[in-house]
């Protein structure tokens, strides 16, 4: 049977871009009035949206490699979308998110790294994994 090992390494390795864009769209909900208040919006918002492609360049070359090798990891399991499988790859994510970043960061963000490593992890599986067969015994 076919499995897409192209498909998965790479929305895996590209899982630690999601944070930022989900990040930055409730900090601009939340202070969008702020915003409007003192600024026009043409002048913030191209600088506003520059910051948010330059956190997520920043996260992918950060947590780029763990990613990958994770996400190597993944596919040679050749992992489907059940619900063991969508919880290992969500308890691995945030371990490894949790570990990385304390190499590397104050332990004052441990909390964010593991959740955003299991929410993130467990996103990128339901769109990455494929469907489980009903012929597979696992």
């Amino acid at each position: 049977m076919y499995y897409p090992t192209i498909k998965v390494i790479v929305r895996f390795t590209l899982c630690p871009i999601i944070p930022a864009p989900i990040i930055s769209a409730v900090i601009l909900s939340l202070d969008l009035h702020e915003f409007t208040g003192t600024v026009e919006w043409y002048y913030w918002l191209p600088a506003y949206v520059g910051m948010t492609l330059w956190v997520s360049l920043c996260a992918l070359i950060f947590f780029g490699v763990p990613a990958l090798m994770l996400s190597v990891v993944y596919a040679t399991l050749q992992l489907r979308r059940s619900a063991k499988h969508l919880f290992l790859v969500s308890l691995s994510g945030g371990a490894l998110a949790f570990m990385f970043n304390g190499l590397f960061l104050p332990p004052l963000h441990e909390i964010a790294a593991i959740t955003l490593g299991l929410v993130t992890s467990l996103l990128a599986a339901l769109f990455a994994l494929p469907k489980q067969t009903t012929l597979s015994y696992d």
